[in-house]
């Protein structure tokens, strides 16, 4: 076969004076595309020469130059309006609960088929009866939300509600009562105006809920309740941390701390938490004395490692 042979260029010398729809392939022009097919020096029905490349002309990618768009142009049918296509938020609200309810491999069916709630049967086959009970969404942000949270999927049970209001409406959520209503710290602060973190805090010293609610806010009580609730998590993190540590067998608080000894002046010191305490002569009765109090006065309070004392042999 010649270098210079080119299937390409061989096919499109073989389609010359052939119609392909609306084109008459008149000659093959020497430019090539980058794919190595030729153009086609082409003429359509209505009296129009273009370059058509070989490929798009073959493949039937081109038919006219754009003449005959209306001839082949498909004529688009009437779509038929359903409720469902009407209303497709509703429609799919409709089929996330019957998944919950019903659908045993979904990730959801724990905390609601798995619970014995379930969808009553005006609306369980039925997304007409939904929507004639539930009447169309709010808005974009608003799905179905159940009243009581034990309860089944039925029209006196649901309503349409946003995201912060179903937050207040959940079976983890801690609630106060109050003259016979439960409502959650969120609820009972935005009713009052006192912060919700503020109502958590006085409900953990123990406040009865009248005098939680009674008590006007603070700004300085705010500060130092929140505070005060900063510094007892920070500390309980701590010491959860540091438990752990010493459960592993890993670094943690050693007691007691061992004596070390200044060389300059002889002297026996302890540190402890960076600070150094001077015990007196490195030896000495009164340097014991002193070594045997301070562990009296520092003994700390939370876990540590325990080891021996160390005493120094004169």
């Amino acid at each position: 076969m010649p270098r210079h042979f080119s299937i390409p260029n061989f096919i499109a010398k073989m389609v010359v004076g052939h119609e392909f729809g609306a084109w008459r392939v008149l000659r093959v022009v020497k430019r090539e595309r980058k794919d190595g097919h030729p153009y086609l020096d082409c003429r359509c029905v209505c009296g129009v020469i273009r370059w058509v490349g070989q490929l798009d002309l073959i493949s039937g990618g081109t038919k006219h130059c754009g003449c005959l768009d209306d001839l082949f142009a498909k004529r688009k049918q009437p779509v038929k309006q359903t409720l469902q296509s009407l209303h497709p938020k509703e429609h799919t609200a409709w089929k996330n609960i019957r998944q919950r309810c019903f659908n045993s491999k979904g990730n959801h069916f724990a905390n609601y088929g798995g619970r014995g709630i379930t969808v009553c049967d005006r609306w369980k086959n039925s997304f007409k009866a939904f929507f004639e009970d539930m009447g169309p969404s709010p808005g974009p942000e608003f799905s179905v939300d159940r009243i009581n949270v034990n309860g089944n999927y039925e029209p006196t049970n649901c309503q349409w509600a946003l995201a912060h209001e179903q937050a207040r409406n959940k079976r983890a959520i801690r609630k106060l009562v109050w003259r016979g209503i439960a409502l959650t710290y969120a609820h009972w602060s935005s009713l009052t105006g006192i912060p919700a973190n503020l109502i958590c805090y006085r409900v953990s010293l123990g406040w009865d809920a009248h005098k939680v609610l009674s008590t006007p806010k603070s700004k300085t009580a705010s500060r130092v309740a929140a505070k005060e609730l900063a510094e007892e998590k920070r500390a309980a993190r701590k010491k959860k941390k540091l438990e752990a540590e010493i459960a592993r067998g890993r670094r943690g608080r050693v007691w007691p701390p061992r004596i070390l000894r200044h060389k300059p002046s002889n002297q026996a010191r302890v540190r402890l938490k960076g600070k150094d305490y001077y015990l007196g002569e490195y030896g000495s009765e009164e340097a014991e004395k002193n070594y045997i109090r301070f562990l009296t006065d520092h003994r700390p309070d939370g876990p540590y490692q325990e080891r021996e004392p160390q005493f120094w042999v004169i």
